[in-house]
């Protein structure tokens, strides 16, 4: 790496330390832990009023709630009560944060046999499996609306390489990967359609997603390991987007009404427009990648390894850099514009703080090309 090239590094990369001491220690609603200590509380509150409505609690058949899905895939003590009323539908989950400390820690063997139980449900055989299969058929199809796609078994190779993908992000932002992989429960490998499932789908197969009803669960493309700047930040993002979706379930953020046409934001990258949901939803994602993009290609610097585009072709590492912070002021931006009428008090609290991490992160580097991320 050239001296001038380094040196360019690290100036767009600046600022990304404070700004993830700051993402970390989430002010406004807290930390993981607080966070899934309210995500145990709302869910033990729903249980008790069901079970002290005047007609019983009623058929426990079905995944009839978020925080309920969201749970009944971990081992969490929710009460003898709780526990009698879900005793036929709990199966614990494999345990992301365990993962990422190893990571961080550095101790691969245990990092490897927590990523196997990670990836164990899709896929795989057995109660938890059979109960993956279940929440993807009822609560994942339906809402893919662009063809079928399906999730097959992680191959060791699979796992070899996801191990290796987030092992730099590990070690280039540990406090950010360890916050947003503590929400992780279950990571499924998302299955390449036979011909005629292709021919059927409306738009490419996605690298990566995760749905808000199913938090604690991602899903991405085996593919995708093939390019590993890309697929650090990809992998990561939707880790990062649990964190949000416990949010979600501990807190309201949006008004329970809302004109979502009237409340649209426009995304010039994709010539779309993304109601207020998604477009809040991609903001607190856009913070956290650009962070974790500046603390990669820092990391880069400090290591001396290339910051060349991956072998499988795709964008120069620093133009990527530039792109998240871009995209991650311009959506800022936007719904920092969102008020009351729009959002909760928790969900005006929440994209104002965004807003000034970004804004801070911006300011302690140098963007030379401005726009460069959001022109389509």
């Amino acid at each position: 790496m050239t001296a001038g090239r380094a040196e360019q590094a690290r100036a767009l990369a600046a600022g990304w330390r404070p700004a993830e001491a700051e993402l970390c220690r989430n002010p406004w609603f807290g930390d993981a832990t607080r966070l899934a200590e309210d995500a145990r509380s709302a869910f033990a509150a729903s249980v008790a009023e069901r079970l002290e409505a005047p007609s019983g609690p009623g058929p426990v058949t079905a995944w009839d709630d978020p925080l309920r899905r969201c749970l009944l895939l971990r081992d969490e003590d929710l009460g003898p009560a709780a526990a009698t009323l879900l005793a036929q539908e709990h199966v614990p989950a494999g345990d992301g944060g365990g993962f990422a400390r190893a990571l961080v820690d550095g101790d691969h063997p245990t990092a490897a046999a927590a990523l196997t139980e990670l990836l164990a449900a899709g896929g795989g055989t057995g109660p938890r499996a059979a109960r993956f299969d279940d929440v993807f058929d009822r609560f994942v199809l339906p809402q893919l609306t662009d063809g079928p796609v399906g999730h097959q078994a992680a191959t060791p190779e699979v796992a070899d390489r996801l191990l290796a993908v987030c092992s730099r992000t590990a070690l280039a932002t540990p406090q950010l990967f360890e916050s947003a992989w503590s929400f992780v429960g279950d990571v499924a490998v998302i299955a390449e359609p036979d011909a005629a499932a292709m021919a059927a789908r409306q738009a490419p197969l996605p690298d990566s997603f995760s749905q808000p009803g199913l938090s604690g669960i991602v899903f991405f493309s085996p593919w995708v390991l093939d390019l590993p700047w890309h697929a650090e930040v990809t992998v990561l993002h939707e880790a990062v987007h649990q964190k949000l979706y416990t949010l979600l379930l501990t807190r309201p953020l949006f008004d329970e009404v809302v004109d979502e046409d009237a409340t649209s934001v426009y995304v010039p990258w994709r010539d779309t427009t993304w109601p207020v949901r998604r477009a809040v939803s991609a903001c607190h994602a856009y913070v956290h990648m650009a962070v974790a993009f500046g603390a990669l290609v820092d990391w880069a610097v400090e290591h001396d390894e290339p910051l060349t585009p991956d072998d499988g072709g795709g964008d120069d590492p620093l133009v990527l850099l530039q792109v998240h912070v871009e995209r991650m002021l311009y959506l800022s931006e936007q719904v920092s514009r969102f008020d009351r009428a729009t959002l909760a008090e928790a969900g005006v609290d929440l994209v104002r703080w965004l807003r000034s991490v970004a804004l801070d992160l911006a300011d302690a580097g140098h963007r030379p090309n401005p726009g460069l991320g959001v022109r389509p």
